[in-house]
């Protein structure tokens, strides 16, 4: 079990850095980094507003969030950086 999370993960860094790589090139860094940024914002918003959480609890969501997108939010960062050190 332990194997096929790290292989969900290395699949999701490869994903999200490859997207990054393309947007950095086409549109720039911030509209590469904000997509996924955003887009966890948004889920983070939607789930505490639907869940009718008080701020403690609150908290916790944002903690869980940011644990299980680390492997987006990370492939995001290196395909903004690959892109960036290419393009200088």
């Amino acid at each position: 079990m332990t194997g096929t999370l790290w292989a969900v993960g290395a699949a999701t860094v490869l994903f999200a850095g490859g997207v990054s790589y393309a947007m950095t090139r086409r549109y720039g860094w911030g509209a590469a980094l904000s997509v996924p940024l955003l887009a966890l914002v948004a889920v983070i918003a939607m789930q505490w507003q639907n869940q009718g959480l008080g701020v403690e609890d609150g908290l916790r969501l944002v903690r869980a969030a940011l644990v299980f997108s680390a492997p987006i939010l990370l492939g995001s960062a290196a395909g903004i950086a690959i892109a960036r050190l290419r393009r200088g």
